[in-house]
């Protein structure tokens, strides 16, 4: 679902088709298409990519524990890993950008790694503090019995 959110971003820049018709689907859009009631964007495969590469390194650096795992650290081990891979080179626009592909590559692990590392956070508040008193601290619970 994570990878739908960056594909919404990326799939008008890159000017891929959102029709379904004209996109191969294999297993990796399994989850955008049990998601998807008509407004999704379907990310092409070298998005899919970035995101498990950035997946990857996200859950050895949580292995680690939350607190060592920095984004800048994280963006740039992956990062590394892309330009290996040569996706970097798969999204640049045109032949003589330099950095561009480098930096589309790294907007769209931003966009993927602020939505991860909100719902890590969100998961280790749950461990911590599983229960709330929020409804019990209303004035109608005070001035019940009065």
């Amino acid at each position: 679902m994570m990878i739908a959110t960056v594909g919404e971003v990326v799939i008008p820049q890159l000017n891929l088709p959102n029709d379904t018709a004209e996109v191969d689907l294999d297993e990796q859009y399994l989850l955008v298409m049990r998601r998807d009631f008509g407004g999704l964007c379907y990310p092409n495969k070298e998005v899919i990519k970035i995101c498990t590469i950035l997946e990857t390194h996200v859950r050895f650096w949580n292995s680690k524990g939350l607190q060592n795992m920095k984004k800048r650290k994280v963006i740039e081990s992956s990062l590394r890993e892309c330009q290996t891979r040569r996706l970097t080179d798969a999204m640049k626009c045109e032949e003589g950008d330099t950095d561009h592909g480098v930096e589309f590559v790294r907007n769209i692990m931003n966009i993927y790694l602020e939505a991860r590392l909100h719902h890590l956070a969100r998961e280790s508040t749950a461990t911590v503090v599983p229960t709330t008193n929020r409804n019990s601290n209303k004035k109608g619970t005070h001035f019940a019995g009065n």
